[in-house]
C-alpha cells in the first residue's frame, strides 16, 4: 500500500506538454506514437497524459467520492434499502453478515431530508491509497446537514479494481449521529476500529450543547461574539492567549484549537479559530488566527508572519 497525496492545478509539466503540442510541425506528428510510448513507460506520465486529455486523477477522486455521499443519502431519504446495498463492493457484502440489518439500523436512525454536505475535498481530512493489481481507493470524514440535525460518515470508496471489478463501491461505512461523532472526538481511548461494510454508532447521547464548527461537532457554551478587527489589533498589539482571553473572555469551543464567535455574515455562523502552545514550559503565544463557518475556512485573520 502507498500512499498518495493530492496536488492541485495542472502540473507544470502537463502545461509545458500543452504548449509544445501546439508548436508540432507537421512532420512532427509521426513522432506522436513514440511519444505517446515513451510516456506510458515512464512512471508518473500515464497521469500527465491523462490530465492532458481528460479529468485528472484528483478530479475524478473528488468525482466519484462525492457522487457516492449524494447517492448513499439519496437511498436514505427514498427508505430504498436495495439501492444502499447496491452501492457496497462484494467485498463488503461478504465481510460484513449483518450489513442489510445494519442498513434497516442507519434507516431508522436517520430523520433527514438531506440539505446538503460540508464535503471540502480529500485534502480535508482523508487521502487515498493504492494497492497491487491496481485497486485505488479514496476515504475521508463528512459532516452531513440533514433536517434539523448533522450526521457524520467516514467512507471508504474503491473506484478501480482490475483484478475483480465486483469490489468497487463502498468498502467501508462508519454512519455516526453527532453525539457519537463528538464523543468520539473527544474520547482519549476510543477503541473504534477499521471493519468491512456498514457499523452504525448511534446510542450515546452528549450532555451538554454542541455546535458544527469546520466540519466538527463541538461540545459548545454560548459566548459573546467578538470584533474581528479588535481581535486582530489584540493579538498585534499581544499575542498572549492569557491577554486575549482576559479582553474577549473564554472560548465558545475548544478541542486542539479554540473557537471564539464572531458577527454571522450573510446569516452564516463565524468562528475565529485560535492556535497556541499549552504545553507545559511554553509560552502561551497565537501562532495562527482563522476564520471558519460550520464547514469551511473563510480566510486567515493574520498572515503567516503574524500580521
Amino acid at each position: 500500500m502507498s500512499a498518495y497525496t493530492h496536488t492541485n492545478g495542472r502540473s507544470k509539466m502537463a502545461d509545458a506538454l500543452r504548449r509544445k503540442k501546439r508548436r508540432f510541425p507537421r512532420a512532427g506528428w509521426m513522432c506522436l506514437p513514440v511519444i505517446l510510448f515513451l510516456c506510458f513507460s515512464l512512471t508518473g506520465c500515464g497521469e500527465i497524459l491523462h490530465e492532458l486529455f481528460g479529468e485528472s486523477r484528483e478530479e475524478r477522486e473528488e468525482r466519484v467520492f462525492t457522487e457516492a455521499v449524494e447517492a448513499i443519502f439519496a437511498a436514505l431519504d427514498a427508505g430504498d434499502t436495495d439501492a444502499l446495498y447496491a452501492l457496497f463492493s462484494q467485498e463488503a457484502k461478504e465481510g460484513d453478515p449483518d450489513l442489510e440489518a445494519d442498513i434497516a439500523r442507519m434507516m431508522e436512525v436517520y430523520e433527514g431530508p438531506y440539505v446538503t454536505h460540508g464535503f471540502d475535498g480529500l485534502l480535508g481530512g482523508g487521502g487515498h491509497f493504492e494497492q497491487e493489481g491496481r485497486t485505488y481507493s479514496v476515504f475521508t470524514s463528512v459532516p452531513v446537514e440533514a433536517g434539523d440535525t448533522y450526521y457524520w460518515i467516514y467512507l471508504t470508496y474503491t473506484y478501480q479494481c482490475d483484478p475483480n471489478p465486483a469490489n468497487i463501491g463502498i468498502t467501508e461505512l462508519e454512519f455516526f449521529t453527532a453525539d457519537e461523532w463528538c464523543l468520539e472526538l473527544y474520547d482519549e481511548e476510543s477503541n473504534r476500529e477499521s471493519s468491512c461494510g456498514l457499523t452504525v454508532y448511534a446510542d450515546k447521547t452528549l450532555d451538554s450543547p454542541w455546535r458544527c464548527i469546520y466540519g466538527t461537532p463541538h461540545r459548545y457554551t454560548d459566548r459573546e461574539a467578538v470584533d474581528p478587527l479588535e481581535a486582530k489589533a489584540q493579538i498585534e498589539e499581544n499575542d498572549s492567549y492569557a491577554a486575549f482571553v482576559e479582553r474577549f473572555g473564554e472560548p465558545a469551543a475548544s478541542h486542539i484549537y479554540r473557537y471564539f464567535p464572531l458577527p454571522d455574515e450573510n446569516g452564516e455562523a463565524r468562528w475565529l479559530c485560535i492556535g497556541y502552545d499549552d504545553r507545559e514550559g511554553y509560552d502561551d503565544s497565537i501562532h495562527t488566527a482563522y476564520i471558519v463557518d460550520r464547514f469551511v475556512y473563510l480566510g486567515m485573520l493574520l498572515d503567516d508572519e503574524g500580521k
